[in-house]
């Protein structure tokens, strides 16, 4: 973006120009002036040593969970461990909600659930969700 100087009072001589990049509020901005018209091209690369900015907070936690044993069978009982989600950022994460085969419901970061004495695929759900309120939700199908 360049803007001329307003007449008589321009940096160096009638003409010169000054090029800048619009910048968040609070951070610093470097003037620099080029000769020519206004409206002519310029870049200037941020200076060495800028802290890089923030990235932005995950908007939601990560529901993630890995159960025990591996390969279920009939009548095991599984135990089911959601320490593996993650909380939103600057976040603690406050619940862990367990829905098993649409209908055993379990509360906590560690639990267990008998599984049924048929063979089929039996989906276990877990919902997290953190202290700014925000949940996520994730499901994965044991097949006995």
């Amino acid at each position: 973006m360049s803007q001329p100087w307003p007449e008589g009072t321009e940096p160096g001589y009638l003409g010169d120009t000054e090029v800048g990049t619009v910048k968040p509020a609070g951070s610093e901005c470097a003037r620099v002036w080029v000769p020519g018209p206004p409206g002519s091209g310029y870049h200037v690369p941020p200076p060495a040593g800028m802290p890089d900015q923030p990235a932005p907070p995950r908007p939601r936690p990560v529901a993630d969970f890995g159960y025990t044993p591996a390969v279920p069978d009939t009548l095991d009982n599984v135990t089911f461990d959601g320490s593996a989600s993650v909380p939103s950022d600057g976040e603690t994460l406050t619940a862990w909600d367990w829905l098993f085969a649409g209908q055993a419901t379990r509360s906590g970061e560690v639990v267990s659930w008998r599984l049924p004495s048929g063979h089929g695929s039996y989906d276990a759900t877990l919902t997290v969700t953190d202290t700014s309120g925000q949940s996520d939700v994730t499901t994965q199908v044991l097949v006995i």
